[in-house]
Protein backbone atom coordinates (compact mmCIF):
# COMPACT_ATOMS: atom_id res chain seq x y z
CA UNK A 1 0.00 0.00 0.00
CA UNK A 2 1.24 3.25 -0.61
CA UNK A 3 1.22 6.53 2.05
CA UNK A 4 1.94 10.07 1.32
CA UNK A 5 3.22 12.25 4.19
CA UNK A 6 4.26 15.83 4.24
CA UNK A 7 5.72 15.38 7.80
CA UNK A 8 8.75 12.93 8.58
CA UNK A 9 9.38 13.23 11.70
CA UNK A 10 6.52 11.59 13.28
CA UNK A 11 6.63 8.59 11.18
CA UNK A 12 9.34 6.48 11.46
CA UNK A 13 7.72 5.10 14.90
CA UNK A 14 4.14 4.81 13.73
CA UNK A 15 6.07 2.84 10.83
CA UNK A 16 7.48 0.67 12.87
CA UNK A 17 5.26 0.36 15.26
CA UNK A 18 2.87 -0.52 12.66
CA UNK A 19 5.41 -3.22 11.04
CA UNK A 20 5.92 -5.30 14.42
CA UNK A 21 1.98 -5.73 14.55
CA UNK A 22 1.52 -6.34 10.79
CA UNK A 23 4.76 -7.67 8.94
CA UNK A 24 2.81 -8.92 6.37
CA UNK A 25 2.20 -5.36 4.78
CA UNK A 26 4.73 -3.94 2.28
CA UNK A 27 4.25 0.09 2.71
CA UNK A 28 5.40 2.71 0.29
CA UNK A 29 6.24 6.01 1.35
CA UNK A 30 6.09 9.16 -0.76
CA UNK A 31 7.03 12.64 0.71
CA UNK A 32 5.81 16.19 -0.17
CA UNK A 33 3.66 19.00 0.72
CA UNK A 34 0.41 18.53 2.02
CA UNK A 35 -1.09 19.65 -1.97
CA UNK A 36 1.35 16.92 -3.55
CA UNK A 37 0.22 14.87 -1.35
CA UNK A 38 -3.67 15.82 -2.14
CA UNK A 39 -2.84 15.07 -5.59
CA UNK A 40 -1.28 11.84 -4.88
CA UNK A 41 -4.38 10.46 -3.07
CA UNK A 42 -7.31 12.20 -5.38
CA UNK A 43 -4.91 10.25 -8.12
CA UNK A 44 -5.38 7.41 -6.76
CA UNK A 45 -1.75 7.24 -6.60
CA UNK A 46 -1.72 6.78 -2.82
CA UNK A 47 -4.22 4.94 -0.07
CA UNK A 48 -3.56 7.69 2.48
CA UNK A 49 -1.95 10.56 3.09
CA UNK A 50 -0.58 12.49 6.77
CA UNK A 51 -0.77 15.97 6.18
CA UNK A 52 -0.89 19.10 7.74
CA UNK A 53 -2.65 20.79 7.79
CA UNK A 54 -5.45 18.82 6.96
CA UNK A 55 -6.88 18.35 3.46
CA UNK A 56 -10.49 20.04 3.36
CA UNK A 57 -12.31 18.75 -0.04
CA UNK A 58 -15.97 16.92 0.16
CA UNK A 59 -14.14 14.16 -1.79
CA UNK A 60 -11.99 13.24 0.90
CA UNK A 61 -12.43 11.67 4.32
CA UNK A 62 -9.77 13.26 7.23
CA UNK A 63 -9.51 12.97 10.66
CA UNK A 64 -7.50 15.37 13.21
CA UNK A 65 -4.30 12.89 14.56
CA UNK A 66 -2.55 15.01 16.16
CA UNK A 67 -3.06 19.21 17.45
CA UNK A 68 0.88 20.58 18.22
CA UNK A 69 1.39 23.53 20.28
CA UNK A 70 4.42 24.97 18.07
CA UNK A 71 8.13 26.50 20.28
CA UNK A 72 10.06 29.06 19.84
CA UNK A 73 13.66 27.51 20.23
CA UNK A 74 16.46 30.41 21.27
CA UNK A 75 20.07 29.88 22.38
CA UNK A 76 20.76 29.35 25.85
CA UNK A 77 22.28 33.17 25.97
CA UNK A 78 19.59 34.69 24.45
CA UNK A 79 17.62 37.29 26.26
CA UNK A 80 14.41 35.40 26.60
CA UNK A 81 15.86 32.49 27.12
CA UNK A 82 15.11 33.12 30.85
CA UNK A 83 11.20 33.95 30.32
CA UNK A 84 8.71 30.58 30.77
CA UNK A 85 6.70 31.55 27.65
CA UNK A 86 6.38 34.38 24.85
CA UNK A 87 4.04 35.90 22.43
CA UNK A 88 5.51 35.38 19.18
CA UNK A 89 5.44 39.44 18.21
CA UNK A 90 8.21 39.58 21.55
CA UNK A 91 10.43 37.97 18.53
CA UNK A 92 9.70 40.48 15.51
CA UNK A 93 13.20 41.51 15.41
CA UNK A 94 15.36 38.44 15.69
CA UNK A 95 16.71 36.56 12.99
CA UNK A 96 15.08 33.60 12.23
CA UNK A 97 16.31 30.05 10.63
CA UNK A 98 13.78 27.78 8.83
CA UNK A 99 13.25 25.14 6.75
CA UNK A 100 13.47 25.74 3.37
CA UNK A 101 10.22 26.84 1.31
CA UNK A 102 9.59 23.41 0.47
CA UNK A 103 8.72 22.00 3.32
CA UNK A 104 4.89 22.54 4.52
CA UNK A 105 5.98 23.65 8.10
CA UNK A 106 7.83 27.05 6.64
CA UNK A 107 4.55 27.90 5.47
CA UNK A 108 3.08 27.44 8.43
CA UNK A 109 5.46 29.28 10.36
CA UNK A 110 5.74 32.20 7.76
CA UNK A 111 1.76 32.49 8.51
CA UNK A 112 2.40 32.67 12.29
CA UNK A 113 4.37 35.22 12.25
CA UNK A 114 2.13 37.22 9.53
CA UNK A 115 -0.52 36.95 12.41
CA UNK A 116 1.74 38.08 14.82
CA UNK A 117 1.92 41.29 12.89
CA UNK A 118 5.39 41.10 11.25
CA UNK A 119 7.54 38.85 8.52
CA UNK A 120 10.03 37.00 9.42
CA UNK A 121 13.60 37.66 8.91
CA UNK A 122 14.78 34.55 7.65
CA UNK A 123 18.80 34.63 7.56
CA UNK A 124 19.10 30.56 7.06
CA UNK A 125 17.25 28.00 5.57
CA UNK A 126 18.15 24.17 6.12
CA UNK A 127 16.33 21.35 4.86
CA UNK A 128 17.50 19.31 8.19
CA UNK A 129 16.04 19.89 11.73
CA UNK A 130 19.01 18.90 13.81
CA UNK A 131 21.02 21.15 12.04
CA UNK A 132 18.61 24.02 12.69
CA UNK A 133 18.29 22.92 16.23
CA UNK A 134 22.66 23.51 16.45
CA UNK A 135 22.23 26.47 14.42
CA UNK A 136 19.97 27.65 17.09
CA UNK A 137 22.29 26.70 19.73
CA UNK A 138 25.55 28.40 18.33
CA UNK A 139 23.26 31.88 18.60
CA UNK A 140 22.97 31.80 15.08
CA UNK A 141 19.20 32.91 15.35
CA UNK A 142 16.37 31.97 16.49
CA UNK A 143 13.77 28.70 15.03
CA UNK A 144 10.01 27.93 14.91
CA UNK A 145 9.72 24.29 16.02
CA UNK A 146 6.88 21.81 16.56
CA UNK A 147 6.72 20.11 19.85
CA UNK A 148 7.68 16.60 18.38
CA UNK A 149 11.03 18.27 16.90
CA UNK A 150 11.71 18.20 20.67
CA UNK A 151 9.90 15.86 22.73
CA UNK A 152 11.35 13.29 20.49
CA UNK A 153 14.55 14.66 19.57
CA UNK A 154 16.88 13.05 17.41
CA UNK A 155 19.68 14.93 19.17
CA UNK A 156 22.76 12.24 18.41
CA UNK A 157 25.06 15.65 19.11
CA UNK A 158 23.68 16.10 22.65
CA UNK A 159 23.46 12.60 23.60
CA UNK A 160 27.17 11.90 23.38
CA UNK A 161 29.63 12.03 25.88
CA UNK A 162 30.63 15.82 25.17
CA UNK A 163 28.86 18.45 27.76
CA UNK A 164 26.68 20.32 25.64
CA UNK A 165 24.04 23.04 25.71
CA UNK A 166 20.16 22.86 24.13
CA UNK A 167 18.71 25.77 23.11
CA UNK A 168 15.69 27.20 25.11
CA UNK A 169 11.84 26.11 23.60
CA UNK A 170 9.86 28.38 24.78
CA UNK A 171 5.94 27.94 24.45
CA UNK A 172 4.35 30.21 22.41
CA UNK A 173 0.82 32.05 24.23
CA UNK A 174 -0.58 33.31 21.37
CA UNK A 175 -4.06 30.92 19.83
CA UNK A 176 -3.09 30.09 16.98
CA UNK A 177 0.50 28.99 17.66
CA UNK A 178 -0.32 25.04 16.69
CA UNK A 179 -0.56 22.93 14.01
CA UNK A 180 -2.71 20.32 13.41
CA UNK A 181 -1.98 16.95 11.50
CA UNK A 182 -4.61 14.92 10.08
CA UNK A 183 -5.05 11.47 8.44
CA UNK A 184 -6.81 11.60 4.90
CA UNK A 185 -8.57 8.93 2.21
CA UNK A 186 -10.49 9.37 -0.48
CA UNK A 187 -14.23 8.95 0.78
CA UNK A 188 -15.65 6.47 -2.49
CA UNK A 189 -12.67 4.66 -3.06
CA UNK A 190 -11.87 0.99 -2.45
CA UNK A 191 -9.27 0.40 0.65
CA UNK A 192 -7.10 -2.65 0.47
CA UNK A 193 -6.98 -4.46 3.72
CA UNK A 194 -3.53 -2.96 4.29
CA UNK A 195 -4.62 0.53 3.66
CA UNK A 196 -7.65 -0.10 6.50
CA UNK A 197 -5.03 -1.63 8.63
CA UNK A 198 -2.90 1.12 8.61
CA UNK A 199 -5.73 3.67 8.69
CA UNK A 200 -6.95 2.19 11.89
CA UNK A 201 -3.71 2.19 13.55
CA UNK A 202 -2.76 5.19 12.94
CA UNK A 203 -5.65 6.65 14.53
CA UNK A 204 -5.37 4.32 17.78
CA UNK A 205 -1.43 5.49 17.43
CA UNK A 206 -2.36 9.07 17.69
CA UNK A 207 -5.63 8.64 20.42
CA UNK A 208 -2.73 6.72 23.02
CA UNK A 209 0.26 9.21 22.42
CA UNK A 210 -2.11 12.38 22.84
CA UNK A 211 -3.59 10.25 26.25
CA UNK A 212 -0.09 9.88 27.17
CA UNK A 213 1.07 13.43 26.92
CA UNK A 214 -1.94 14.73 29.10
Amino acid sequence: MYLAAATGRLLPDLLSSFLKRYPHVNVKLLQGTTQECQNLLERGEVDLAITHPLIQDERVQSVSLLTENMFLAVPPDHHLSNQKKVSLSEAAGETFISLTKTYELTETTTNMCRQAGFSPNIAFECNDAEVILRMVNNGLGVALIPEHWWTYPDHRWAQSSEKREMPVYLPIIDHYSKRVVGLSWVKARYLTMAARELRDFTIRYFEELNEDSM
